[in-house]
């Protein structure tokens, strides 16, 4: 396993020495993961599935602040929506408006959260996320899902019902579509079955991790697995949503890729503790002191 430190601080000394070039391609990759899956879960507008289009999108990404990808997405969302459903496309703008409002101005540096959110649904391992989001972001990223996942189910229902959708100006016809949507849409019960468990993980994820006991990052990641599971999957079979196989695999997913990123930022050796005590004039301080699991012996350092 050692192994994995090593590559972990060969990278991250490459990254420090071509971050400049580094960053916009891993901008450029995501935004154009999150355009492609998007053009290929929908895709009712030819003209933003032609991969010049794609590209300028991407593009627009990399030389712009992570966040943009989740709004330039969302963009080619409502593209697509509008090809179907002038009230669906309306109401996925509204969603973004006031997403940006409340988002940008309360943590805009985790706004590709918005957009890693709808992906992990797209393909179908919306369990993949929540566990890995309480450990790396922590609690802000609470206010990410609140805002992505009802603008997921918003994609899904129009995807599901597309054939219902005449895209009439009428006012009758819009008003019949408002009140489908409105009934369709925000009457899901799984819909906040998975808002409600995106906040409990992340929450209890971030809570628990800081505890003062020994291993409190694995109790973490199981105690957010044990609430993915009654909540989620507990939850989408008493509602009839979900996917019990793919939610078990994102599940899965989602306690390997948690350990492994404990192992590789929180890799700490519990044999090691020493507890010390000192003092100055105006307190006693009593310290913890946990050493980091290290990628390479000291003798090996020197040889």
């Amino acid at each position: 396993m050692r192994s994995l430190l090593i590559i972990r601080d060969t990278l991250r000394k490459i990254y420090a020495d071509y971050d400049v070039y580094i960053r916009p391609v891993l901008k450029f990759l995501f935004a154009l993961i999150c355009i492609l899956s998007v053009n290929s879960y929908l895709g009712y507008m030819p003209l933003l599935c032609r991969m010049p289009v794609v590209l300028i999108g991407a593009l627009i990404c990399a030389v712009t602040p992570p966040g943009t990808a989740a709004f330039v997405s969302a963009v080619f969302v409502i593209g697509h929506l509008s090809e179907v459903s002038m009230i669906s496309a309306g109401l996925a703008f509204l969603m973004i408006v006031l997403i940006g409002g409340l988002f940008l101005g309360f943590r805009p540096g985790n706004a590709w959260i918005l957009a890693l959110i709808p992906l992990a649904f797209i393909w179908n391992v919306p369990f993949f996320i929540p566990v890995v989001l309480g450990l790396a972001a922590g609690m802000t990223a609470v206010v990410a899902s609140i805002c992505a996942v009802p603008f997921w189910f918003l994609m899904e229902y129009v995807h599901a019902h597309v054939d219902g959708f005449t895209n009439s100006l009428d006012l009758g016809a819009l008003t019949t579509e408002f009140k489908a949507i409105a009934e369709g849409f925000l009457k899901s019960e799984y819909m906040y079955v998975m808002i409600l468990m995106f906040v409990v993980v992340i929450l209890l994820v971030s809570v628990v991790k800081r505890l003062p006991v020994d291993h409190a990052w694995t109790i973490a990641i199981l105690a957010g697995i044990a609430a993915e599971a009654l909540i989620g999957i507990g939850g989408g079979l008493v509602t009839g949503g979900g996917n019990l196989l793919f939610d078990l695999v994102g599940i899965f997913l989602s306690l390997g890729l948690a350990l492994l990123y404990e192992y590789l930022f929180f890799g700490v050796d519990y044999r090691g503790t020493e507890k010390l005590q000192f003092e100055d004039d105006d307190y006693y301080y009593y310290v913890k002191a946990v050493p980091k699991i290290k990628p390479y012996d000291e003798d090996e350092r020197f040889e």
